[in-house]
């Protein structure tokens, strides 16, 4: 499947996405540049994952520079 049909990934698949450390995800995290979701809704635990569609946002709206 590809990224872009996933609803949500992970954050180490994120990090390896944009080639970043899992900090610089949680930066984005804190300040409501992405979306996280929890399968169990308990947000700062293990399971994390990350809406699709806000990294798509994020990556459109130039916060990260993905290669190609």
């Amino acid at each position: 499947m590809q990224f872009e049909q996933k609803k949500f990934v992970r954050i180490r698949t994120l990090a390896d996405r944009w080639d970043s450390s899992p900090d610089r995800i949680y930066d984005l995290l804190s300040k409501g540049v992405l979306r996280a979701w929890h399968p169990e809704g308990q947000v700062g635990q293990r399971g994390l994952m990350v809406e699709v569609r806000s990294v798509l946002e994020a990556e459109k709206k130039g916060f990260v520079d993905v290669g190609q």
